[in-house]
C-alpha cells in the first residue's frame, strides 16, 4: 500500500508493477494529474507517473486532465495503481 502525503512520508514502487495510493490530501480543485505528478514524485517511481494507470474505488479509468472529485477522488480515497 502507498500512502500519499505532501509533507514527506517514506514510499515505494520502483519496481513494482502494480500497488495502492492512499490519498491524503485536499484534492477538491486539483487535476488528477497533479496528484498523480505528486504522488509519484513523493514516491520516488521508476520512469514518469504517466505510465501508470489509476483506477478509482469503482474500478473506473481516471482521467488526467478532470478534477479529482469529479471521479470520486477525495481525501481517505484509495486509487489502485498499476503500470
Amino acid at each position: 500500500e502507498i500512502r500519499l502525503s505532501l509533507v514527506g512520508s517514506e514510499m515505494c514502487i520502483r519496481d513494482s508493477h502494480s500497488g495502492t495510493m492512499q490519498v491524503n490530501v485536499q484534492t477538491m480543485n486539483m487535476t488528477f494529474e497533479a496528484l498523480a505528478y505528486e504522488w509519484a514524485r513523493a514516491a520516488q517511481v521508476t520512469g514518469t507517473y504517466k505510465n501508470y494507470k489509476y483506477y478509482n474505488s469503482r474500478g473506473q479509468l481516471l482521467d488526467m486532465g478532470r478534477k479529482c472529485t469529479e471521479q470520486g477522488v477525495s481525501s481517505g480515497s484509495t486509487v489502485k495503481v498499476t503500470k
